[in-house]
């Protein structure tokens, strides 16, 4: 009896997979849907395959806004929507904290399906913050770990440095364009003039905010983007905390350095990273191979440098203070190679969750 019921079950499934077949005239098989015979064959056959798995991650992106006047800091979110069955929700998790990083066993919120931002009212009450986006269904969420967010900046303006500050912005934003990255109005702007430095000829690039001619403008034109790897002199009226949106991710930050007869080997390089970094770390050299000799960092509110110098002999760096140490996010530096070379370091080497 049990045989007969086996030789019974097996010719069912053969039935059933002979009817997703046809032959055609010159006697080929040919597969045919489930979906184009129905509604011969049964409803079940016909419907989609089950998703038992995390949804793929939301593509996000995410900008400081302005919400009127000067009050800056306002961090918003966007993301890409999915719309199918596969996704039941979208968590959000937040850190003031990169070397802590996110907790993704508890997501700060959480929005429906068919929202695709979210606008961070308290980000200006802390000067930095970062954000993960995830899609959620009932299998779990993705793992996602595409940080955004904000890093704030102070520029000091006293009656010895004119408002001048040297600065690099640690994030990669959105839009690199300098009216997106800096954003004022003639009525009411705070940073006046910024310097780009050209190390092989040994100059400067201005650009200058001039509300009559409605914003920002170059003699040259060239001038028109902040990036990753320069700084930047920065002139300011006031006083101001400004804060700096982008992305946070993983990358490696390339940077051209010269040593001409006219520059005699100094160059102004940015830090763009989160993350604190010992110099020794961010600088891979050795007693027989090495370029980088000094290292200055300015000091806004006492106009002097901090130095560090690489000792060969000692393959070792040494500061007099034994205060510069690392590179930080925020600062620029002045960079002096004994020859032209390309530095490559890691910005952002952080694991982000706890």
């Amino acid at each position: 009896m049990k045989k007969i019921i086996l030789i019974s079950s097996i010719l069912a499934v053969l039935f059933i997979i002979l009817l997703n077949f046809n032959f055609n005239h010159s006697g080929v098989l040919n597969y045919i849907s489930p979906k184009s015979m129905y509604p011969f064959v049964p409803q079940y056959l016909t419907t989609s395959v089950l998703i038992i798995a995390p949804p793929y991650f939301p593509n996000t992106t995410g900008k400081i806004i302005d919400e009127g006047g000067y009050t800056l800091g306002n961090f918003l979110l966007n993301w890409s929507l999915d719309l199918s069955d596969n996704i039941t929700s979208y968590k959000i998790y937040i850190t003031d904290n990169e070397e802590v990083g996110f907790n993704f066993s508890n997501f700060n919120v959480s929005l429906p399906k068919y929202v695709n931002n979210y606008t961070d009212t308290t980000a200006n009450q802390t000067y930095k913050r970062f954000y993960v986006v995830r899609a959620e269904n009932e299998y779990g969420s993705d793992n996602n770990t595409a940080v955004w967010g904000k890093y704030d900046i102070n520029f000091i303006n006293t009656e010895e440095n004119k408002g001048m500050n040297l600065i690099s912005i640690p994030v990669q934003p959105l839009n690199s364009s300098i009216k997106e990255v800096i954003i004022q109005n003639e009525s009411n702007y705070k940073i006046s003039t910024l310097y780009r430095y050209n190390a092989l000829e040994r100059k400067y690039d201005v650009l200058f905010y001039i509300p009559s001619l409605g914003g920002w403008t170059t003699a040259n034109g060239q001038f028109v983007s902040l990036e990753p790897g320069h700084s930047y002199w920065v002139k300011i009226k006031d006083n101001i905390t400004y804060p700096f949106g982008g992305d946070f991710y993983l990358r490696n930050v390339s940077i051209q350095l010269y040593n001409t007869s006219d520059n005699e080997g100094m160059n102004l390089v940015g830090w763009s990273s989160i993350k604190r970094t010992p110099i020794k770390e961010a600088i891979i050299q050795s007693s027989t191979n090495y370029n980088i000799t000094e290292i200055y960092r300015y000091n806004a509110s006492s106009l002097t440098y901090d130095i560090i110098h690489y000792i060969p002999e000692e393959d070792r760096w040494t500061n007099a203070s034994g205060k510069f140490t690392h590179f930080e996010p925020g600062y620029g530096y002045w960079v002096k190679t004994r020859e032209n070379m390309t530095w490559l370091y890691l910005a952002n080497n952080l694991t982000w969750r706890s």
